[in-house]
């Protein structure tokens, strides 16, 4: 029966190979996910840390700050004008977009109000 025995040694040590193998690549993919993740808010912690910076330090000569200005006024343009396309409007608070007639954003509940033309009236 040594040949059996062999053969189960064999077939076991196989199957525990395969069942760390298996659990080794499950965590390594839990790993990269929890990585992943701590990247990503990682990631948004410095954009929130530069845009408090920057709003606290606009008005400053910096050429940097006169170039994020000027994005952001393309930005908000080219947004309206993909809103005009639609037939929506763009929240004030979020950017996102909503339709013409909506009182609240549906994505932040930013009331909406409208942006009229200045009509003048003569006395």
């Amino acid at each position: 029966m040594g040949m059996f025995d062999d053969v189960s040694d064999t077939l076991l040590k196989a199957g525990t190979d395969a069942a760390n193998f298996v659990k080794d690549t499950a965590s390594t993919a839990k790993l990269n996910l929890d990585l992943k993740g701590k990247e990503n808010a990682l990631k948004k912690a410095y954009e929130g840390l530069g845009k408090k910076y920057y709003e606290q330090h606009k008005s400053e000569g910096d050429p940097l700050f006169a170039q994020i200005r000027e994005l952001i006024v393309d930005i908000d343009d080219l947004k309206e004008q993909i809103a005009e396309i639609r037939g929506q409007e763009v929240c004030p608070k979020c950017g996102a977009y909503v339709p013409k007639d909506a009182q609240y954003c549906n994505k932040c509940g930013a009331a909406i109000f409208p942006f009229e033309e200045d009509v003048t009236t003569e006395d």
